[in-house]
């Protein structure tokens, strides 16, 4: 049995370690990826990205939703409702794929802008551990939006908007890091992409601690297909750095503020900067075939449906008694060669195909005797 003084060193240890655990939060050991998964929102969300702020009461976040020819990552936000991205309100909804590294360059395309009310927010989180430099670790948030200005007359209606968010229990303290005097002039109705990158560094105050620079740029023309198509936005002199900000998650943010307008955002897709996803938003391929006289047999696919653009499908004709294949026909254009049964085609987008067939003639050379007839 323990005596009761080494039950009480026991009990004492085991305080301490609570009293710890509960006064200094530690960052948790994260293994996630690095790299920056590309993704087109034409589907659910992958099952690793995670949905953060206040849902419910008309808040939605939806992947896969159709915008025109687009598929598209959309925020709901009724009006009246505050889903605030600030050190007084965290409550905007936010979709957040994993991600390790301190260093990232990661570019969004959205197919709107937050709308002409003040204050509508949409553009980039980055969620991680913020270390002070104190020597403690709180959570935090990166920042970095397209604001609808509180001046929507002066024909500059967008704002940018920088900041870094850390919660020191129990209120959350606020960083800025944008020259608000600058302004989106060129943003139009959208669609818009926002860039942002982080570099390291050492900081400029003499102490040589190394940091994250973090660059932020827009632009209203396809940076993907040309890289000069970026405006870069002016951040504040010596707040344009953060020491030690340890990033475990980005992804997209969409709120509001101010006179709490609704909004209605559509986020395209999120990449890695330059790495464009090829075929993005490419509709599933599909194939219609038939035979053009329904009486002359059936023509089956392999594999089904639907298919990815240029994916290699096998079509085969079942001939029925008395009927003969003349051509194939795929999209309008008779195939070249195409008197085979059996054949191979590229599957993109919306695909007709055809067998063209025709009876058997039975007009073979014969005889028949009757009595003083021949024949």
């Amino acid at each position: 049995m323990l005596s009761m003084k080494k039950l009480y060193n026991l009990l004492t240890l085991i305080l301490v370690f609570a009293l710890l655990a509960v006064a200094v939060p530690i960052a948790p050991v994260s293994a996630q990826s690095s790299t920056i998964v590309p993704f087109d929102f034409s589907t659910n969300l992958p099952s690793n990205w995670i949905i953060e702020g206040e849902l419910g009461s008309g808040v939605t976040v939806t992947s896969g939703v159709t915008v025109g020819t687009d598929k598209a990552l959309r925020f709901t936000i009724p009006s009246g409702t505050r889903r605030g991205f600030s050190a007084s309100n965290i409550s905007a909804p936010r979709a957040l794929q994993p991600y390790e590294s301190d260093t990232f360059d990661v570019t969004v395309k959205f197919l709107n802008t937050p709308g002409t009310e003040y204050a509508g927010i949409l553009g980039i989180a980055v969620k991680g551990w913020y270390n002070t430099t104190g020597g403690l670790t709180y959570p935090g948030y990166l920042r970095f939006t397209v604001d609808t200005s509180d001046t929507p007359n002066d024909n500059t209606p967008y704002e940018p908007f920088a900041s870094l968010y850390y919660f020191l229990d129990p209120d959350w303290a606020g960083i800025g890091m944008t020259d608000t005097t600058q302004d989106y002039p060129q943003l139009g109705d959208g669609p818009f992409w926002l860039r942002v990158r982080s570099e390291p560094g050492t900081a400029p105050d003499g102490t040589g601690d190394p940091v994250r620079y973090y660059r932020f740029w827009f632009a209203v023309e396809d940076p993907t297909q040309n890289s000069s198509n970026w405006i870069q936005i002016g951040m504040k002199s010596g707040s344009d750095y953060i020491r030690n900000f340890d990033v475990t998650h980005i992804g997209i943010v969409a709120g509001n503020t101010g006179d709490l307008p609704a909004l209605t955002a559509y986020a395209d897709y999120i990449i890695q900067t330059g790495s464009p996803i090829p075929n993005e938003d490419a509709l599933p391929a599909t194939i219609t075939a038939s035979v053009s006289n329904p009486a002359g047999g059936s023509v089956s696919i392999s594999p089904d449906g639907p298919y990815t653009a240029g994916q290699t499908v096998t079509a085969t004709l079942s001939l029925n008694p008395g009927f003969e294949l003349v051509s194939w026909t795929f999209n309008g254009e008779e195939l070249p060669g195409g008197g085979d049964n059996v054949i191979v085609i590229l599957a993109d987008g919306a695909n007709i195909l055809t067998a063209n067939v025709r009876p058997v003639d039975l007009d073979l050379p014969f005889s028949v005797y009757l009595p003083g007839i021949s024949t």
